[in-house]
């Protein structure tokens, strides 16, 4: 049976953490438009829920794994929405949103109204979709990689995968922006630190990211200083050679907004959200790292929940 005490507490917490993320925007003498823009804040997107590969690293935007699609009337009037509130920029994830039936539908109608739409795809069905992505004028790519798709063995050598050519070309002739990300398990430095020399005969950006082992102890300390200088040497070496792309590190800062310190979880969290997420579920997540701000999205009351959920997502 649900505690309707702590129902009444965690709605008395909000209001008064939303309330306080206002004043402190009021007192700054800023718009929820000005903060925005400010933080760099972007509307994410998860068109759908189903994926055609099981990443262990995947978050799936907070929302649960399979059965649900985002319904494209409903996604028109959130990115509507979006765009009212100060959003310039949205990204569509999944899953794998490629995997969407009205993909390029959807595309096109995000590129008519914001000036920079990208999409974060595992790259598996980009080749097909590529030319229709093109045409709907996509500001930017985001390819989520994993090493299954690097090893033609799972164990070998990570090699450049035959559908990633094409895309990169394109992105050379500046089509769009190209980012790839990379997750790094602990025990793959050395695959890493070859698979970017290889990569430097293309410019395009590579962004490391930290991935834990699935039977991870509280003991275990990821190598992120090697991972770090693994990044700095690349870059120098690219430097050198006159390469465009750069390599970066995703890295956790301990977030300080005013709706963190009062957060239940905020002992565990690693996470600095810079983006408001939509759930192919249609949950709005001002943050990933918990289920505390989590506000569900109805077409009736569309523009209240999307300004609350963004006034906690400015916050961090």
């Amino acid at each position: 049976m649900i505690d309707s005490a702590l129902i009444t507490g965690c709605n008395d917490r909000r209001a008064e953490t939303r309330h306080n993320i206002l004043a402190r925007l009021d007192d700054s003498g800023k718009t929820l438009h000005d903060a925005i823009r400010d933080k760099g804040l972007y509307f994410r997107v998860s068109l759908t829920s189903t994926c055609n590969l099981a990443c262990p690293f995947c978050h799936n935007e907070g929302a649960p794994r399979g059965g649900c699609l985002a319904e494209v009337d409903f996604l028109c009037k959130a990115i509507d929405t979006a765009l009212s509130l100060g959003f310039d920029r949205i990204q569509f994830t999944g899953g794998e949103p490629l995997l969407h039936p009205h993909i390029s539908k959807i595309l096109r109608r995000a590129t008519q109204q914001f000036p920079d739409v990208g999409i974060t795809t595992n790259g598996v069905l980009l080749e097909r979709y590529l030319p229709q992505m093109i045409d709907a004028e996509i500001t930017r790519i985001h390819i989520s990689l994993q090493q299954q798709s690097l090893s033609s063995t799972g164990t070998g050598p990570w090699k450049v995968p035959s559908w990633l050519g094409p895309i990169l070309n394109q992105a050379e002739k500046g089509a769009f922006i190209l980012r790839l990300n990379l997750p790094v398990q602990h025990d793959r430095l050395n695959e890493t630190r070859q698979f970017l020399k290889d990569m430097e005969a293309f410019d395009c950006n590579i962004r490391l990211f930290s991935v834990l082992p699935t039977d991870h102890n509280p003991a275990f300390e990821y190598p992120l200083d090697r991972v770090l200088e693994i990044a700095r040497t690349e870059n120098k070496q690219r430097h050198r050679k006159r390469c465009l792309g750069r390599v970066t590190v995703r890295k956790y800062f301990e977030p300080s907004g005013i709706r963190c310190g009062v957060c239940p979880q905020r002992h565990v969290c690693q996470e600095q959200s810079r983006s408001l997420r939509l759930g192919a579920d249609k949950m709005l997540r001002p943050c990933l790292a918990t289920r505390e701000w989590d506000i569900p999205l109805q077409y009736r009351s569309m523009a209240e929940a999307m300004e609350e959920a963004t006034v906690f997502a400015i916050d961090f």
